[in-house]
């Protein structure tokens, strides 16, 4: 009697362990699905950032790519500025000279002038046969213009001089009457200042 309910018991510890067996083992199995299902989510995962990684790097490999064009057009367009820049410096060099030379010719044709004021005008006046003598200045109402002759030879005859020249003088008026006032002879001449013989250094 006592040996069958040993077997029994025996059976009984068999049956509850392969119960425990198998249900740890099926637990295990779904806890590897799990895992492995998992892993395949993160490897899909990595496969996207990867992805995203490679349309990331090729577009930041377009940008440079643009930065480079950009950067040497901009170093092409800086060049040609320069390069304006430098022609337009000499052409104002080149027409300050010329205007200078302009001023100076104009000075030397003056020097055989004389302006006479306030000889009336006549309505149409022209006088065509005469090349040495001709009106100047903006006609004004009752205000005959200028007239300027031009002599053969500069002895004893005061030159007229040009509208730029007389501007520079009449600014630089007080200036000679300082000179005056100091005892030293100021002389405006060909458009520059001479105090005492020297250069003004601002005519």
């Amino acid at each position: 009697m006592s040996n069958k309910r040993g077997k029994q018991k025996n059976s009984t510890y068999t049956d509850d362990f392969e119960a425990f067996v198998r249900e740890s083992l099926l637990k295990l199995s779904e806890g590897q699905d799990r895992i492995l299902h998992d892993v395949a989510t993160l490897k899909g995962k990595v496969q996207l950032n990867e992805s995203s990684l490679n349309d990331i790097s090729a577009r930041l490999t377009k940008i440079n790519h643009n930065y480079e064009e950009v950067k040497g057009e901009l170093h092409d367009a800086n060049c040609k500025i320069e390069e304006i820049e430098s022609t337009m410096q000499n052409q104002a060099q080149q027409i300050g000279a010329m205007h200078e030379r302009f001023l100076s010719i104009e000075r030397y044709s003056r020097e055989y002038n004389l302006r006479f004021h306030n000889i009336p005008e006549s309505p149409g006046e022209d006088c065509p046969e005469d090349r040495n003598a001709h009106r100047v200045g903006p006609s004004i109402a009752d205000k005959p213009r200028a007239i300027i002759c031009k002599f053969c030879f500069r002895r004893n005859v005061t030159f007229t001089t040009s509208s730029e020249d007389r501007e520079k003088n009449k600014k630089l008026k007080d200036v000679m009457k300082q000179a005056h006032l100091s005892g030293k002879k100021p002389r405006f001449h060909r458009g520059k200042l001479y105090i005492g013989g020297a250069l003004f250094k601002n005519s």
